[in-house]
């Protein structure tokens, strides 16, 4: 599958980041904020930094962070940890410390979630292509026999040194930027800076507040340019998978690319979106992903066993279910 190409990127990416930047407005002007931007991990990146001195130079480590991390993850690159694992042949592979803690997570959320999040999921996911000008469904056979390598049971992590079966291939696709972005949350927070948002492509983490007020994140809608209302949260993530963010429509039908594993297709649970709210961002985008495909049901008997994550659910209705602690800090238009 080829690459995203670079302008429709672009374009995703900035309807993404406006939809959730145009609320953090500035109110008042006690704290100065720099922000910059940037295009990576196919998306524009962006952080805002809101702090008493000059910040250039937090700016430039916390990118130099995420470009390290683009460089250990992005499965297409021959030299990154993630391609190396998936064309190892099956024999184990050295990775960074930091991929081998990822992955680590990504392991435990693809458990806790029974597959319906699965880090092994790289030889389906490669098959679809949602940028193509003239969409195809992918070939059946091909699919039947990617779903055969599918298996995160299969993975087996010793240290820094990893292990897939031959065939399967590794598609962080679905943890990635939270994790990236709780790295960079912390070192912004270890370099002094006590106020910040940090946006990847519409994965969003704010360090601290705005002013003793929390930060205002917009929850966008699946179905229109625009948002459905906001989340009032500080020291926290926002998560949203949903099926409008990569997406064709062939014959009449729409194909997204949140996959249910069980056939290789675009989840049917009924689901439109979902947003998680953690203090984790990796939590936060595994779980987003999985509780897409569970449905509302299953979601909110898995987001109410976990402690200090609450959902927001929009179904292909239009209806809007959430969780108690969720009901509490959000505001719908």
């Amino acid at each position: 599958m080829r690459r995203k190409p670079f302008i429709r990127a672009v374009s995703i990416a900035i309807t993404a980041i406006l939809a959730v930047s145009v609320l953090f407005g500035c109110s008042g002007q006690s704290m100065k904020e720099q922000e910059r931007t940037s295009f990576l991990f196919d998306t524009i990146i962006s952080i805002k930094l809101r702090c008493d001195n000059d910040a250039e130079s937090v700016l430039d480590d916390v990118f130099s962070l995420c470009e390290h991390y683009n460089s250990l993850f992005d499965r297409y690159d021959p030299e990154s940890d993630i391609y190396r694992i998936n064309h190892s042949e099956g024999l184990p592979c050295e990775v960074n410390p930091e991929t081998a803690e990822m992955l680590s997570a990504a392991l435990d959320y693809s458990r806790l979630s029974g597959g319906r999040y699965d880090i092994s999921c790289g030889s389906v996911t490669i098959l679809w292509d949602f940028t193509s000008d003239v969409p195809l469904l992918p070939d059946p056979s091909a699919l039947e026999s990617a779903l055969e390598t599918v298996g995160f049971e299969n993975v087996i992590i010793d240290g820094c040194t990893v292990t897939v079966p031959q065939g399967t291939e590794l598609d962080p696709g679905g943890i990635a930027k939270g994790f990236i972005a709780d790295k960079a949350a912390d070192f912004i927070r270890s370099a002094g800076v006590e106020s910040a948002v940090i946006n990847l492509g519409g994965n969003v983490c704010v360090v601290g507040d705005k002013d003793g007020q929390p930060f205002k994140v917009g929850i966008q809608s699946p179905f229109e340019s625009g948002s459905i209302g906001y989340v009032s949260v500080t020291d926290c993530s926002v998560v949203t998978a949903g099926s409008y963010q990569r997406c064709f429509e062939l014959d009449g039908t729409l194909y997204h690319h949140i996959l249910d594993l069980t056939d290789g297709m675009p989840s049917r649970s009924g689901v439109a979106s979902v947003t998680i709210i953690s203090r984790s961002s990796a939590q936060a985008d595994a779980l987003a992903t999985a509780c897409f495909i569970m449905g509302v049901e299953d979601g909110m008997t898995l987001i109410d066993s976990l402690e200090g994550v609450e959902a927001i659910f929009v179904t292909e209705d239009g209806e809007v279910c959430m969780t108690d602690g969720a009901r509490a800090v959000t505001a719908l238009y």
